[in-house]
């Protein structure tokens, strides 16, 4: 679990996803002390959350997982990065797509976006759906597709200027 400073429905999810929780099951902060200060942590016990302080240390914390539930866009790219099936937290699709909800458009997983609010946080459902949801072949295609375009719009930016 990758959480994200909390709204009010978030303490909720946050809360349902904890008490759910094994003991090999980790939540990985990319702002600890930021997280901590804004409760984004609260549910959780200490031998659970694992604070990355560093890129680095995210990578590393999320390659020794089977799976990632998150409610951080940036945990989601890293996830997909690398190869770590993942779940994207929203808390529901009205109004404009959330940054989270346009990756996994991007990336044709949309399937995997869950909103907790309407959705049950049954452990057991989310592994299942980890495991037989996700199609890495896909979204290495996307990612490369984005990648491409990137280089090619920065390079007519770059062009422009001189």
């Amino acid at each position: 679990m990758i959480p994200r400073k909390p709204a009010p429905e978030h303490h909720e999810i946050f809360r349902r996803l904890a008490a759910e929780m094994k003991s090999r099951d980790r939540a990985i902060t990319l702002f600890p002390a930021t997280d901590a200060a804004s409760g984004a942590l609260q549910h959780f016990q200490d031998g659970q959350v694992v604070a990355a302080r560093t890129i680095a240390e995210c990578v590393q914390a999320i390659d020794r997982v089977t799976g990632v539930v998150s409610a951080r866009y940036h945990g989601c790219i890293l996830a997909a990065k690398r190869r770590a099936p993942s779940i994207g937290v929203v808390t529901g699709f009205e109004g404009p797509a959330t940054k989270i909800h346009e990756f996994y458009r991007q990336i044709a997983h949309e399937h995997l976006l869950v909103d907790f609010n309407s959705a049950p946080t049954n452990r057991n459902a989310i592994v299942r759906r980890l495991r037989e949801e996700v199609d890495f072949g896909v979204i290495e295609s996307r990612l490369s597709g984005l990648a491409a375009e990137f280089r090619r719009r920065l390079a007519g930016i770059l062009q422009s200027l001189g």
